[in-house]
């Protein structure tokens, strides 16, 4: 085998399917005779969850493996569900399309709080539904970030060492003696040979090393302020609070740096999917 290629993959990094492959024993330099198709593409479909369907066709000195992907699994609606609170909030508006909505606008509700249940009654029966939809409240955060005036970074330095390998059949050669000491950034780049259109076993690979030199600097209180506005924000994203507001601010000197604290206001959506558990007994 020369080359082993993949078509067909949408979502799925190649380079995984590639790596399922030579875990399988379908790589650049194994004897075509080793390769049985029928086992092989069972074999990629119990190494990869993702692949639906696959197939491994041997085509002179070139192995092509053609796959489907699996489809992203949708919410199971058979599944009889709660709304509760994620969080504590004012309900603002609400949009339910199935379950007993026990809430209404204007209702302070507590983190776990039941908003829509499940369980429908009815004077001669009960039904367990999938309850959906959305409650809107005005929700309020106390977030504390903490940033440092002295800190320590990488700056690049312009010196580039360069580390190449060639590839043959899978076997990596060094063209390179030595290693690369001291701090560096990396970025690699991978050549594949062709002759005639076709694909030949033969790569060359390449890793760049920017070197980098360490260095402690002290920034400004201002540069301070901004940064910890960065990550206040970047700590709402964190709870998926895209849009918010700063009710209130508190700053405190801490050693070497400074506090903040925030009460941040969103309106968000607090619905929270819970699985209605069932007690049969005997």
């Amino acid at each position: 085998v020369w080359t082993v290629e993949v078509n067909g993959n949408k979502k799925s990094d190649a380079n995984v399917i590639l790596a399922a492959c030579e875990k399988i024993g379908i790589r650049e330099g194994v004897q075509k005779s080793k390769i049985d198709p029928q086992i092989a593409k069972q074999e990629l479909l119990l190494e990869l969850e993702t692949l639906a369907w696959a197939s491994v066709n041997i085509e002179g000195c070139r192995v092509s493996v053609n796959v489907t992907e699996t489809k992203e699994k949708g919410e199971d609606n058979s599944i009889p569900t709660n709304l509760k609170a994620s969080a504590d909030g004012i309900i603002t508006k609400i949009d339910v399309t199935s379950g007993n909505c026990v809430v209404k606008a204007g209702d302070t509700v507590s983190r776990g709080e039941l908003l829509v249940s499940g369980v429908i009654e009815r004077a001669d029966s009960t039904r367990f539904v999938h309850s959906a939809g959305s409650i809107i409240a005005r929700t309020e955060r106390v977030i504390e970030v903490k940033a440092y005036y002295k800190r320590t970074v990488s700056q690049k330095n312009g010196r580039v060492k360069k580390r190449s390998a060639l590839s043959f059949f899978g076997i990596r050669i060094p063209l390179y003696l030595g290693s690369v000491n001291g701090s560096f950034e990396s970025r690699s780049e991978v050549k594949d040979a062709f002759l005639f259109g076709k694909k030949l076993p033969i790569r060359l690979y390449t890793k760049y090393c920017e070197m980098t030199d360490e260095k402690e600097v002290t920034v400004s209180k201002n540069e301070l302020l901004k940064e910890l506005d960065g990550l206040l924000k970047e700590a709402a994203e964190r709870e998926n609070i895209s849009d918010f507001e700063v009710k209130n601010r508190e700053f405190d000197e801490i050693k070497g740096g400074i506090s903040l604290k925030a009460v941040i206001s969103a309106e968000e959506n607090i619905a929270e999917q819970e699985i209605l558990l069932f007690n049969t007994g005997n």
